[in-house]
């Protein structure tokens, strides 16, 4: 019996030109690269904003699981976002476990908004929502009584 050594598959060694290491993090990871046209760090929004959007999201699944009338929720959503709001609700089965907020996240948009994503738990399952948050108009008034500083525009939920 005899033994042959394997067969060459790797191409041969350039020694003209050294392969340069990869840089890594502290964790072992590559560095993150942003995107293109992105700054590399988060710009956080206003607190007012983070504390409206956590109000909002609240408020938003609590509608979806009918704890609370949709159209309470006309005051801080346009009516747009209103719109895909109750198609949701019409869409979502009764009986299902509650929802709960976990995590409520903002980031500024360079247009003056900002843009929220949250995560909720749904019995042992792990949503997602996310939407963007716009300024008001100061003088903006329903029914004699002043409307919030902000407004949902966008809603979407996974």
């Amino acid at each position: 019996m005899f033994l042959r050594s394997a067969p060459v598959c790797e191409p041969p060694i350039d020694d003209g030109a050294a392969v340069q290491p990869r840089p890594v993090t502290a964790r072992g990871r590559p560095p993150s690269v942003p995107a293109v046209g992105m700054d590399a760090r988060r710009t956080p929004a206003d607190p007012q904003v983070r504390e409206f959007a956590c109000i909002a999201m609240t408020l938003v699944l609590e509608a979806l699981d009918r704890r609370r009338p949709a159209a309470q929720l006309a005051r801080l959503l346009s009516p747009s976002t209103m719109s895909v709001v109750r198609s949701l609700v019409a869409g979502h089965a009764p009986g299902q476990p509650r929802a709960s907020t976990l995590r409520v996240h903002t980031q500024a948009a360079p247009d003056g908004g900002a843009e929220i994503y949250a995560t909720f738990a749904r019995g042992p399952r792990i949503h997602a929502i996310a939407g963007r948050v716009e300024p008001r108009p100061p003088t903006t008034h329903q029914r004699g009584r002043p409307l919030p500083a902000y407004v949902v525009t966008a809603l979407v939920t996974a």
